[in-house]
């Protein structure tokens, strides 16, 4: 017979992956490493990227291939075709990268990206996985299908969008779009999880229904206003970061003025949900929210008086990846039907 449980536990897998990309990501830019890969999909046109400069130097009697690449004098070269090389380097089997400017080769840059990357493989594969056990389910067949083709669309959507951060040298706009898609993928997750599981654990309030909807929106716009705070950061360039928080002005009084809303909502919510059964889907996912929270506050603080430390920024960016899950979660239970157990 049917089942949505492997529905479910591999939209679990993916918002796990959807998480650790997003993780990744964060890392990939607090270390600068977005450059470590300077072609795409490859890396220096290999699927497996060299992790030390010798594989980047040029060789006699050596097979290359297409797309594989070298530094030469102080360039980044590209082979236009398969050949052997001989005892002279040839420069007619050579062009020269010009997508942009990329000469230095650091090794630990390409660790990271590639970790970025082949995460990101692994999290196309879960959302695979994810569509054979739609046309499976037995419960909300034709929902999870096209749930899970967009949760598809988003992830090559992003893939695509990964792609023009490394044509574009890690243009803070372009990273700006890769962070709003990864959200979306996120939101989208979370509908597929809440649709599929048990019903309500008691039945919402209607005070209850609006502090959820609330705060999900006010998320939604702390999360956007937190995204143009980075790049507005990112535009920098040049800077001390001990100047970062007062060149932002407005954008960072704002954002961090309007995470009080958010908090006080939570707090609402906590008065509510207090007498609720600590093993229900509620309380669960609001444990979460308060934790996320306290861990927002905190890394906001130490970034808005200790001069944006690099530490602090995947920090705080994976816990507003978690907290978005969770807030979601909330948020779609209550669109459900409103129905107490037996």
């Amino acid at each position: 017979m049917a089942s949505n449980k492997g529905f479910i536990r591999y939209t679990k897998i993916t918002i796990f992956f959807t998480i650790f990309v997003v993780f990744a990501g964060s890392m990939v830019k607090v270390t600068g490493s977005g450059m470590g890969c300077p072609d795409w999909p490859k890396c220096f046109g290999y699927y497996i990227p060299p992790f030390n400069a010798e594989k980047l130097e040029w060789k006699p009697n050596f097979d290359y291939h297409a797309g594989e690449m070298i530094f030469w004098e102080g360039d980044l070269l590209k082979a236009d075709r398969d050949f052997k090389t001989n005892e002279v380097h040839n420069g007619s089997n050579w062009s020269i990268y010009d997508k942009h400017d990329y000469k230095i080769y650091k090794p630990m840059h390409t660790i990271i990206e590639y970790v970025n990357r082949l995460v990101s493989v692994l999290l196309g594969i879960s959302v695979l996985l994810m569509i054979i056990f739609a046309f499976k389910s037995d419960r909300k067949r034709g929902v999870n299908v096209v749930v899970s083709l967009l949760a598809l669309f988003l992830i090559g959507f992003n893939a695509w969008l990964g792609k023009l951060v490394v044509d574009n040298v890690l243009a803070p706009s372009s990273i700006s779009y890769h962070m709003f898609a990864a959200f979306a993928l996120v939101v989208t997750l979370s509908f597929a999880y809440t649709k599929n599981r048990e019903k309500s654990s008691f039945t919402y309030p209607k005070l209850y229904k609006r502090i959820q909807i609330v705060a999900f929106i006010f998320l939604i716009y702390q999360l956007f206003f937190g995204v143009i705070l980075r790049q507005t950061f990112d535009y920098l360039v040049g800077v001390s970061r001990g100047d970062w928080v007062n060149s932002a002005g407005l954008n960072f009084l704002v954002h961090r003025s309007s995470s009080l809303v958010y908090v006080a909502l939570g707090f609402v919510t906590y008065r509510m949900l207090r007498y609720v059964p600590k093993d229900s889907f509620e309380w669960k996912n609001f444990k979460w929210v308060i934790i996320c929270t306290i861990g927002e506050v905190i890394s906001g603080a130490i970034m808005g008086y200790l001069d944006v430390p690099k530490a602090a920024q995947p920090f705080h960016v994976i816990v507003s990846s978690i907290l978005l899950l969770v807030q979601s979660n909330l948020f779609f239970k209550i669109i459900n039907k409103s129905t107490k157990y037996g």
